[in-house]
């Protein structure tokens, strides 16, 4: 990334990246001017918004319950022996959702 030096400062007093913050706010704002011409583009940005949501929560699970399926180790919360099916109704669901 150009100038990532500049955008990787962590703010001491607050412990948080601010400059990144302000960064990504700023491309927010700029990427959102469009909608407010247009309500087919403000449409559209909310569509991009549910799709992008939706992608990053099917993406882990899909990985779960595909490639770490053998090798997934268990934590504190876990779904037991439901894991995989729920996670399978998920991606489906999520899939569904997009489309």
């Amino acid at each position: 990334l150009p100038y990532s030096k500049l955008w990787y400062h962590v703010d001491k007093s607050t412990g948080s990246p601010v400059r990144a913050i302000w960064l990504s706010l700023f491309i927010a704002f700029v990427l959102g001017l469009p909608g407010l011409g247009s309500s087919t583009v403000l449409a559209a940005l909310f569509s991009l918004t549910a799709t992008g949501l939706y992608s990053s929560y099917i993406i882990p699970i899909l990985l779960r319950v595909t490639i770490a399926r053998k090798t997934f180790e268990p934590k504190e919360f876990s779904l037991g022996k439901y894991s995989v099916t729920i996670g399978i109704i998920s991606v489906v669901w999520g899939l569904f959702m997009t489309i």
